[in-house]
């Protein structure tokens, strides 16, 4: 059984907001920057990898879509419900 992920990549069109965004959540810039094809930031023993693919284009599907919303509103209620407890 899987226990951890240490690191992810994503596509991404725009490398210097994606950093940016990064950044913002706490990671540190450890290899490449806003002009670079391939950057990576670490948060703790946790890696984003991002590469650059200007031609990428995000696509969800609306059954995705709605399987997604669903199960996040799902956890959001069991974690209210956790929390209730204490």
């Amino acid at each position: 059984m899987i226990q951890l992920i240490s690191a992810v990549t994503f596509a991404v069109r725009d490398m210097a907001r994606s950093i940016e965004f990064y950044r913002r959540l706490g990671f540190e810039l450890v290899y490449g920057g806003d002009d670079a094809a391939f950057s990576s930031l670490k948060a703790g023993v946790a890696f984003v990898n991002l590469a650059a693919s200007p031609e990428y284009e995000h696509r969800w599907s609306d059954a995705a879509d709605s399987r997604v919303e669903a199960r996040f509103a799902d956890r959001c209620a069991l974690g209210r419900a956790l929390l209730s407890r204490h």
